[in-house]
């Protein structure tokens, strides 16, 4: 890979996580990456100490607010 791609990508990639950050609540962000990285509902749940329902109302608002940062992603 070129250098100069890997660097452009990986400020891709930091200024993406700090719009998230931005974007997100805290709790939603958390979510968030546990759910990327495959977590089951149960799992992100039990290692934030909040309920299913807790997980699955953040992934909600989540997507919501990523479908209008970005529409034509989703």
């Amino acid at each position: 890979d070129d250098p100069a791609a890997l660097l452009v990508r990986r400020e891709e990639l930091e200024a993406l996580r700090e719009h998230l950050r931005s974007a997100l609540t805290e709790l939603e962000y958390q979510v968030l990456t546990r759910y990327l990285a495959a977590y089951s509902y149960e799992e992100i749940a039990r290692s934030l100490s909040v309920s299913r329902k807790a997980v699955d109302n953040a992934l909600q608002r989540l997507r919501r607010k990523l479908a209008v940062s970005f529409p034509t992603r989703l």
